[in-house]
């Protein structure tokens, strides 16, 4: 059976009923007796209207169908930010502890260890209800991401991990490369058994965080979340070679990343001038000359003082140890590994992803683009 991807209108967040019902139609059988757990995609504790997690009309609506099908429904992720209090804290400014309709978990708190194949470690821990789910249906939201270009249905699972797990994976995949391996690593877990990606309003530029909201007006759907983030970036005019973890799931043959190869249902189109952040290719020109020539030039997170309310929200996120909360967070630059952890991190854009070859690089960018 061909992967198959559904590109169906939604307008607005009102308009999201009729399309959910139809992205449902797409797992077989029924729901009754079912464990369903649903997972957005909460980066932070960000309000809905900055676009930042899915949006809570979304997760209302896929609960309030699952629950009149007799499904028994659980609701939760991981967030980017560390911390039990921080995870329903998320939850609640995200709207989406509200839209659970009494069935939020804080699945931070489940924590269970299990064999993990990975390069870069054998074990890892996530919740519970990942693994004890009869489904696992994914809410993924439609946004670009500074370390993975674009960030999807295959990456929203890297919310199964609980706690440190994620720092310690930042930590010990690195690169842009080994970031994206270590992405699917953790997505072969437990593929989701359907993903309803929030497209109504997408992000563009400088995600998942600092970037500029883009009215797209569609959810995407699919059982294979390896095609539904191929469809993705054809919409978004990103090239396939230049995201990793796809080029990573496709080889492995986790999913259709061939676009001829996926049936689709809806009309395929790019949107127009989607502003990408740099592309690994360009940042790892940056990287070599980081490295070889000109140490102070490293692209790297910088702290707006003005912004920051020295939360400590980016320090617990910095796998590398490398912030220092003194009236404003300060970041070590011999410490920092370039994994934007503390942007995904702060809730007041008061930090952003800097450096003194950035118009150089966004040239190259451009150029990179055109010839494209």
């Amino acid at each position: 059976m061909p992967s198959r991807v559904l590109i169906l209108d939604a307008p607005s967040y009102q308009d999201v009923s009729g399309p959910i019902t139809r992205a449902l139609q797409e797992l077989p059988g029924d729901f009754k007796g079912k464990k369903v757990l649903v997972k957005p995609n909460i980066l932070g504790a960000h309000a809905p209207e900055k676009g930042v997690d899915t949006h809570p009309a979304i997760v209302r609506e896929v609960v309030k169908q699952l629950q009149a099908q007799g499904a028994e429904v659980w609701v939760g992720d991981n967030s980017g930010v560390g911390g039990y209090g921080a995870n329903e804290r998320s939850a609640k400014a995200s709207g989406i502890m509200e839209a659970a309709s009494g069935c939020y978990r804080n699945i931070a708190q489940s924590g269970k260890e299990i064999a993990f194949k990975s390069r870069f470690g054998d074990k890892l821990i996530v919740s519970r209800e990942v693994l004890e789910a009869d489904l696992v249906i994914s809410l993924p939201k439609f946004k670009t991401h500074a370390l993975t270009v674009l960030t999807g249905a295959v990456k929203n699972t890297f919310g199964y991990a609980v706690g440190g797990e994620k720092s310690r994976l930042h930590l010990r995949a690195a690169t842009f490369n080994d970031f994206g391996e270590a992405v699917v690593d953790v997505f072969q877990v437990r593929p989701p058994d359907l993903s309803i990606m929030d497209g109504v309003v997408a992000m563009e530029g400088y995600g998942p965080n600092n970037g500029t909201l883009r009215k797209v007006g569609k959810l995407l759907v699919s059982r294979d979340a390896v095609a539904l983030d191929r469809v993705m970036a054809e919409m978004a005019g990103a090239p396939v070679e230049e995201i990793p973890f796809l080029k990573v799931a496709g080889d492995r043959k986790l999913g259709e990343t061939d676009l001829k190869r996926i049936e689709i249902e809806g009309k395929l189109d790019r949107i127009p001038d989607f502003r990408l952040p740099i592309s690994p290719a360009i940042v790892s020109i940056g990287q070599m000359v980081n490295r070889f020539l000109y140490p102070f030039i490293r692209i790297r997170p910088q702290v707006d003082a003005k912004l920051c309310t020295a939360c400590g929200d980016c320090k617990k996120a910095c796998p590398a140890g490398a912030i220092t909360i003194d009236k404003t967070a300060r970041i070590d630059k011999n410490k920092c590994i370039i994994c934007y952890c503390c942007n995904e991190a702060c809730t007041y854009q008061a930090i952003s992803i800097k450096g003194h070859v950035r118009r150089l690089l966004s040239f190259g960018q451009e150029m990179l683009n055109r010839r494209l």
